[in-house]
């Protein structure tokens, strides 16, 4: 509601109705005096505007369940020093036009978190896929190889390989899962020197072995956090919730550009749910983010749109099937 109505004093307790009047124009209960006294823009929370009235204490009574009926969030009352006369100072959510003075476009944040990740997925190791499962960039090791080591981690794990250690062979676990029969140098037939590929093997499942079976893993989190003073944007703030986004998806659904939030064309983004709550200035905050997701399949999730999940086709099934 317009907190300004026209500019002339009443008589009536009644809080007048709204509608436009200039700067210095208010409406006053009987007894009371006021002025505009500025203006306030804000990129995140929008415009307020404040008014300062003069009065009896009864008189400013009034004025304040007036101003309250016009939308004012923040109001305080107190007796001027070394007289009768009391002011009350009210502020409005609005500019002094009743309106939104500048376009509320809100925040946009690009966050980097990290997550404890197998490091038999790195990226390293195993190399880099798409989202449908096909390798963009070879790893150290071939998909074969980095299946055997974690089998035969796994059964290392398991107690299947002797762990009795010994004054020489300090690391006889390690030994035999490596060199037992069904250990890893017969699981990786790398018989071609210079064996690249099984030292490499024996070097990952050492790793394993001894405690390094994880690495960080970062990514990027988009936050989009804005100042919605219609539901219309509350309610387009739920579009495309749970679902996997494309980068391009995102980028032109959130209005990015100028090139300041470089996100990598090849991701693909889990968006969530928004959270809703009630800022200052009687208008609503929504924020929800956009968390680039590493590995997607059709079992877990459904696309927005133009996203292809691993598994989507019936007839889409891992290599050497």
């Amino acid at each position: 509601m317009n907190p300004l109505p026209p500019a002339h004093n009443l008589i009536s307790t009644t809080p007048p109705s709204s509608g436009m009047d200039g700067l210095n124009y208010l409406n006053l209960a009987v007894g009371v005096t006021g002025q505009h006294v500025g203006i306030e823009e804000n990129g995140r929370t929008g415009s307020e505007t404040t008014y300062s009235y003069t009065g009896s204490y009864s008189a400013l009574k009034v004025q304040q369940q007036w101003c309250r009926g016009w939308g004012a969030y923040n109001m305080s009352l107190h007796r001027i020093q070394g007289g009768s006369l009391w002011e009350l100072v009210a502020v409005f959510p609005l500019n002094e036009y009743g309106g939104e003075s500048m376009l509320l476009t809100g925040t946009y944040e690009l966050d980097v978190e990290m997550r404890d990740a197998n490091l038999l997925g790195s990226e390293i190791v195993a190399g880099k896929y798409d989202s449908l499962g096909n390798q963009l960039t070879a790893g150290l090791l071939p998909d074969n190889y980095a299946f055997a080591v974690q089998r035969c981690f796994e059964n290392w794990q398991q107690g299947l390989y002797s762990n009795n250690y010994s004054v020489t062979n300090y690391d006889s676990g390690l030994y035999n899962a490596v060199n037992s029969t069904g250990g890893l140098r017969q699981m990786v037939t790398d018989n071609t020197a210079p064996h690249y590929y099984q030292n490499r093997a024996i070097q990952l499942l050492a790793s394993l072995i001894r405690g390094t079976d994880s690495y960080a893993d970062y990514y990027h989190v988009f936050k989009r956090t804005l100042t919605a003073a219609l539901a219309i944007q509350v309610q387009a703030s739920n579009i495309g919730k749970r679902q996997i986004w494309t980068t391009s998806e995102l980028t032109a659904f959130e209005n990015i550009s100028g090139g300041f939030f470089q996100l990598d064309t090849t991701s693909l983004w889990l968006k969530s749910p928004p959270v809703v709550t009630t800022a200052a200035r009687q208008k609503t905050q929504v924020a929800y983010n956009y968390t680039e997701a590493r590995s997607v399949n059709a079992f877990g999730y459904t696309p927005y749109n133009a996203a292809v999940l691993k598994y989507s086709s019936p007839f889409d099934l891992p290599p050497g099937v």
